[in-house]
C-alpha cells in the first residue's frame, strides 16, 4: 500500500477515535457506556490497521 494512502487511512481512523473521545461525558452513564463502546470499536479498527502495516 502506498505511504500516502496508509497515512490517509490512519488519519481518518484517528479522527474517529478523537470524535468519540470528545463525546465522553460522565454525567450521563447510559450515554457514556454507548460512547465508550463506540470508542472501543474505533480503537480496535485503528489497532487492526496498524497491525496490518508491513514492518
Amino acid at each position: 500500500m502506498e505511504t500516502a494512502r496508509i497515512n490517509e487511512v490512519l488519519a481518518q481512523q484517528i479522527t474517529i477515535v478523537r470524535e468519540f473521545a470528545g463525546k465522553l461525558e460522565p454525567k450521563d452513564l447510559t450515554l457514556l457506556k454507548t460512547n465508550l463502546g463506540e470508542l472501543e470499536t474505533a480503537v480496535k479498527a485503528l489497532r487492526d490497521l496498524v497491525e496490518a502495516l508491513p514492518r
